[in-house]
């Protein structure tokens, strides 16, 4: 994850995407990944807000402004690695999922859910793999 944020920094930095500085360039890419691997707007701004306050709608500006920097079209995956664990955010608790393809290292997805039942599972599943 930590590669991703770096490469999506550096862009952000290089390529001076944005004119405006009134958000860190490190919350701007943090947003834009998330929301990348299927984080919610909403859920994004949760987050992110625990530590500098963003709307949601900034998130989704912020990512339609840079996502040509992520590839697309399906990929075969022979090996996924898919997780699941508790987190809890401004008091309340939430399951966060993860999915990785184990050989190439790839984040498939990510994604915040209230409940842990199956129906969360197939969501997060068929998100990642559409």
């Amino acid at each position: 994850m930590d590669g991703m944020l770096s490469h999506i920094m550096k862009v952000l930095e290089t390529k001076n995407v944005f004119e405006r500085r009134r958000k860190t360039t490190k919350t701007r890419a943090l947003g834009i990944f998330l929301y990348h691997v299927g984080v919610s707007t909403r859920n994004c701004s949760e987050v992110i807000s625990s530590f500098e306050p963003v709307s949601h709608e900034a998130i989704r500006q912020w990512y339609h402004k840079v996502q040509y920097l992520f590839k697309t079209g399906k990929t075969f995956r022979r090996i996924v690695a898919v997780d699941e664990t508790k987190i809890k955010i401004q008091g309340k608790w939430y399951i966060l999922w993860a999915a990785i393809d184990i050989e190439k290292g790839d984040i498939l997805g990510a994604w915040i859910t209230q409940g842990r039942a199956s129906i969360e599972a197939y969501s997060f599943l068929k998100t990642c793999f559409e």
